[in-house]
């Protein structure tokens, strides 16, 4: 049982990280630029948590604090694509799909 259950945790971790990937991929097949989160130490009394997105001079661009667990990256992601419209005639898998649809409800 305890193999079981140590085998669903990294099965869990790799399926994090395979997500992670694919909504990376997606995110800069839209042409959005994905940039390095500043360190914590220029923003002292603020939390960035997973990272930022944000417009500079009518591009988008997206910080990623690659030191968050990837559960915030993910929703990080999963929410700046919720806002793509021209993913709706776009094929995604399901799972992608499904997360980003998570996050245009939340």
């Amino acid at each position: 049982m305890a193999f079981g259950l140590k085998g669903r945790s990294v099965l869990g971790k790799m399926e994090s990280e395979r997500m992670l990937s694919n909504l990376l991929d997606l995110v800069e097949s839209l042409g959005i630029a994905i940039r390095p989160a500043p360190p914590r130490a220029e923003f002292s009394d603020t939390d960035l948590g997973a990272g930022a997105a944000v417009r500079i001079k009518g591009r988008d661009v997206v910080f990623l604090n690659r030191s968050a667990a990837p559960a915030e990256q993910i929703e990080l992601l999963a929410s700046v694509l919720s806002r793509r419209r021209e993913l709706e005639n776009r094929f995604l898998p399901p799972e992608i799909r499904e997360r980003i649809e998570r996050a245009a409800r939340a």
